[in-house]
């Protein structure tokens, strides 16, 4: 019997490591986005929110940048407000499960998507970072 749980914690830890370590290729973002295409994004554990810029202040993207770069477990993997899209990686606290957030503007418009890298369900975890993002800007 602890023969098995000592077998299973190794698998656990080489699961967690797994996860924790192995670096997340830039191509995990999806296509470079153009247009508000959702159907062109990864929508299994992701969410896509689109806001008028018009409703926005005028540096919007450097103020959306600045509290996206401010959260926790956050790095920049391409871009930046003048070269769009910014790109960035986010993991979780414990298990360190990689995020994929994808920002640019088209047509007056401002497209934040989020999706995990790996699994099924965020259990809404891309949908509340996203939604507080905005909420803050």
């Amino acid at each position: 019997m602890t023969t098995i749980l000592l077998v299973l914690a190794v698998l656990l830890l080489a699961a967690m490591a797994y996860v924790r370590f192995t670096p997340v290729s830039i191509t995990a973002a999806g296509p470079t986005p153009t247009a508000a295409a959702p159907g062109d994004y990864p929508t299994t554990g992701g969410f896509l929110a689109v806001r008028a810029m018009d409703g926005l202040p005028s540096d919007a993207l450097q103020r959306l940048d600045a509290i996206v770069m401010d959260g926790p477990r956050v790095v920049r993997r391409s871009g930046d407000a003048e070269t769009l899209p910014m790109i960035y990686e986010t993991r979780s606290r414990f298990w360190s499960f990689p995020d994929i957030n994808t920002i640019w503007a088209h047509d007056g418009l401002l497209h934040v998507h989020a999706h995990l890298v790996y699994g099924r369900s965020d259990l809404g975890a891309n949908q509340a970072r996203i939604l507080g993002w905005l909420e803050r800007l």
